[in-house]
């Protein structure tokens, strides 16, 4: 029963996340589509254009050459786009909601604020998980381990989806994520750049 309930809890912070990425996505999706990300940062900016450049010559150039010029990889990056700034510009809004309910201590027992803040300090209780480490899902691990047919795949994914957790659903993103790494997106075309900006190694 214990067991269940952590896998239950581990299930329902995943979902937490996502949906808090999803709606700090949206919003600023919604902030694009109202011209602009920030005080300083247009949805669409002209300057990011090298129109000194025919567009028949090298679209490529005349659409995005200035943006990549004064948007250089930064050191932590293999790649850098549009989709990586609005990335982190995510993660930090989604890390400011947590820590913010983490920090709340007032915040009504059985809230959305107190389940959100008391996910993040499961996670961030490297102690507690240090001495658990495998224990809580022992079981599933074993049964994975068990796998030997097509039967026990279709079996096994099925109790696997009684807690919310789709392992096909899994490989196919992850597959799809992989596909995609190495192809970056200019921020005005949305088109694969000829050369792609990669650190060396």
């Amino acid at each position: 029963m214990e067991r269940k309930k952590v896998i239950c809890l581990f299930v329902f912070g995943i979902a937490l996340i996502n949906a808090l990425i999803l709606v700090a996505s949206g919003s600023s999706e919604i902030s694009m589509v109202n011209t602009s990300t920030s005080g300083n940062e247009k949805a669409f900016d002209p300057k990011s254009m090298n129109l000194s450049v025919k567009p028949g010559d090298d679209f490529y150039e005349y659409v995005d050459e200035s943006w990549i010029k004064s948007h250089p990889v930064p050191a932590d990056k293999s790649r850098y786009g549009e989709f990586e700034i609005v990335e982190d510009r995510t993660y930090n809004r989604v890390k400011r909601i947590v820590e913010s309910a983490a920090n709340n201590t007032f915040a009504p027992e059985g809230s959305l604020e107190q389940k959100i803040g008391e996910f993040y300090c499961m996670g961030m209780d490297n102690a507690t998980l240090e001495k658990q480490r495998l224990d809580p899902i022992k079981d599933e691990l074993k049964l994975i381990d068990s796998i030997s047919n097509a039967s026990d795949i279709q079996a096994i994914s099925t109790h696997m989806m009684d807690y919310g957790i789709d392992p096909l659903l899994l490989h196919i993103r992850r597959t799809r994520q992989e596909e995609q790494q190495g192809h970056d997106r200019h921020p005005n075309s949305g088109g694969p750049k000829p050369s792609e900006q990669k650190l060396p190694g």
